[in-house]
């Protein structure tokens, strides 16, 4: 088996902590890499907080909210208005956009930072001879890959809802992404169905903008819903709930 070397880092970003992580071949090549990639990253954390906050009044979100239709103008707030808007029609309503009262998708916009930070600052360096995998975690939802020909995988630890000293599965995986909602660290920051019993969703997909909106939309929703939308959309992942800890692959529940 391969040496290998793990270099990680970690960032501050949007109130929550941001984990670049390298895996080389050469310490040395690795280190250099991370610091020349550490002060990108972090300027465009920050460019995309400043632009995406629901707590900067300059920001193009607090605009919009207060009746500024100009920022409907800036091609990447389209962008991001028009993936939460057909999310919440693919979902039936499950994620939404508006589920406080005005249009505020942050929940959405920390998952895709993650991803497209990813694909453009971190997947370039698979072009280096000594990069054999990569993962950019952003307050634990993380997109992730290792090179075709690499033997190396991520092994992720899903923590216990019900006892945060311990965890419930653990994932093996060498490219995708994960993300993960639940009320142990936030309380119930959602409006939940009441007869939920679902404490903490894991989803596994491609894309973490996806997997972010599947695991915010399976959180909120009733039994028969979550069946639903797990069968109608193929995901995988797991659940946890009082009883434990619970399975489910391609649109299938173990």
């Amino acid at each position: 088996m391969n040496d290998y070397v793990k270099i990680s880092r970690v960032l501050e970003a949007m109130t929550i902590p941001f984990t670049l992580t390298l895996v080389v071949k050469d310490k040395h090549e690795g280190e250099v890499l991370m610091e020349e990639l550490l002060s990108t990253v972090q300027t465009e954390l920050n460019r995309i907080e400043a632009n995406y906050s629901a707590f900067l009044p300059d920001s193009l979100i607090c605009r919009f909210q207060t009746g500024d239709k100009n920022v409907l103008l800036n091609s990447e707030f389209q962008h991001i208005f028009a993936i939460v808007t057909q999310a919440y029609l693919q979902t039936d309503g499950l994620f939404n956009p508006y589920y406080n009262g005005v249009f505020d998708p942050t929940g959405f916009v920390k998952g895709w930072a993650v991803e497209k930070i990813f694909r453009e600052k971190l997947l370039p360096l698979f072009q280096k001879q000594t990069v054999e995998a990569l993962c950019f975690n952003g307050g634990g939802d993380m997109q992730f890959a290792s090179k075709d020909e690499s033997n190396f995988s991520w092994v992720v630890g899903i923590e216990d809802p019900n006892d945060l000293t311990k965890i419930c599965a653990r994932l093996k995986l060498k490219t995708g992404a994960i993300a993960t909602s639940g009320y142990s660290k936030r309380g119930r920051h959602i409006q939940v169905s009441e007869n939920s019993q679902i404490k903490q969703l894991t989803i596994i997909e491609n894309n973490l903008g996806d997997a972010d909106i599947y695991a915010t939309a399976g959180l909120v929703a009733n039994q028969e819903q979550f069946q639903n939308l797990v069968h109608k959309h193929q995901l995988t992942g797991l659940y946890v709930t009082d009883q434990g800890t619970h399975f489910f692959k391609e649109g299938v529940m173990s």
